[in-house]
């Protein structure tokens, strides 16, 4: 008896926590090879289906913060998402273990514990970090790409400075925008 083999496709699955309760399969890479870190704040679109193809839940435009996760009646999805680069598609497997309250357990028995598993197909759109400027919270920046060492040194006292902004007052946009050419300014006291 003899026959041929041929390996048409593997697929890699990444146990994202290392106790296979979130395993990753990546659908189609991101760009780069950075990824997200605590607590950065992530922009997602997911649909998260019930082993079965029951309760199935889509969004899109979702924020997380990492180390937070969502609200979904599964943990784990934001260690999956710490690990995507952006513009990644990846379907994120979660198996999650409850308690399931039973009379036995009341009467001395031992718990009934129940795994249900979870599948998120999950695209990591973007990330920035928001931080507080002002102490008292009214002004926050919100960075979107952060320069490299190397591609720009910190502006000093009298340097000429181009950049692009928008000013916005939630939750109402106000209609000020630096323009494409963005805007210059002095830089005074560093």
């Amino acid at each position: 008896l003899a026959f041929e083999v041929e390996l048409l496709e593997v697929d890699f699955v990444a146990d994202v926590t290392g106790d296979g309760t979130v395993l990753k399969r990546v659908m189609s890479p991101g760009e780069g090879t950075e990824t997200p870190r605590s607590p950065w704040i992530t922009l997602v679109d997911y649909t998260l289906t019930k082993e079965g193809g029951k309760a199935k839940i889509k969004r899109t435009d979702v924020e997380m913060r990492i180390g937070e996760g969502l609200d979904l009646p599964v943990p784990g999805i934001d260690s999956a998402v710490a690990t995507m680069t952006k513009g990644e598609r990846a379907i994120v497997t979660l198996k999650h273990t409850k308690k399931v309250r039973r009379g036995d357990e009341a009467e001395g028995g031992p718990p009934r514990w129940e795994t249900t598993t979870y599948y998120c197909d999950i695209v990591l759109r973007t990330w920035y970090v928001e931080s507080e400027v002002t102490d008292d919270g009214r002004v926050v920046k919100k960075v979107t790409k952060e320069a490299h060492e190397m591609e720009m040194d910190m502006p000093s006292d009298l340097d000429l400075v181009s950049f692009h902004f928008r000013l916005w007052a939630e939750p109402e946009p106000l209609a000020l925008d630096g323009g494409v050419g963005g805007a210059d300014v002095v830089v005074i006291g560093g």
